[in-house]
């Protein structure tokens, strides 16, 4: 399934491209365009194998601010709480709470160009920080708190495809190169701490196949 979706992306990208584009092939969102899209990441955690299929879970806003550099801005938020409630002789009750803050910026700029497509050179830098409350009843023993902190630097290649100067279709191959990470737990009040670093030469990208609308 991940073969086809990419090989559907990348012959979309190289042969129809330009035929669509029915303005002139040169021609590209002008400056200061804000482009609004989504679309799905490979490989995805929760489809493909098992029956799951594949789903959108990616969304993307751009600004154009030449015709060959654009900013890829990036905020994410969530919370997740679990309630678990034991009634019996062992009446217990435990609360648990996941959240997770995000902030990445993204540069994509333009190695070179054929026709419609554009080559680009993808870097961005991240910063997430995950907190992780388990047993938060007062009353609660074995109180865990866990917080992990990344600091990521990417990079990458991407396609991106332009039907007219309102639309494009693109895919993304983007690959962490440095990530500073550092874990703090806490138990019951003890209190420890680490740190890693890591730098990474490899190339195992993660892809995104998106599609944008221009403004």
């Amino acid at each position: 399934m991940l073969r086809s979706v990419l090989f559907l992306s990348l012959s979309v990208l190289v042969t129809a491209a330009p035929a669509m584009a029915g303005e002139d092939p040169s021609e590209r969102p002008e400056a200061f365009t804000l482009g609004l899209g989504g679309g799905m990441s490979l490989p995805q955690s929760g489809g493909g194998r098992g029956g799951g299929g594949l789903t959108l879970d990616t969304a993307s806003a751009r600004l154009r601010l030449t015709d060959g550099f654009t900013l890829e801005p990036l905020v994410t938020y969530s919370q997740l709480k679990d309630e678990y409630k034991r009634t019996g002789d062992n009446k217990s009750s435990d609360r648990d709470k996941q959240t997770t803050t995000e902030l990445a910026l993204g540069t994509r700029t333009r190695l070179g160009a054929r026709e419609a497509v554009d080559c680009l050179l993808l870097v961005g830098l991240s910063y997430s920080k995950r907190l992780s409350e388990n047993n938060l009843d007062e009353d609660a023993r074995d109180q865990y708190t866990q917080t992990t902190k990344n600091v990521s630097l990417d990079w990458g290649l991407g396609l991106e495809g332009f039907i007219n100067r309102h639309w494009s279709v693109g895919v993304d191959a983007s690959n962490p190169l440095v990530t500073i990470r550092n874990e703090q737990q806490e138990n019951d009040g003890d209190t420890s701490s680490s740190n890693r670093q890591t730098l990474s030469l490899s190339f195992a990208p993660t892809l995104r196949v998106q599609s944008h609308i221009y403004f």
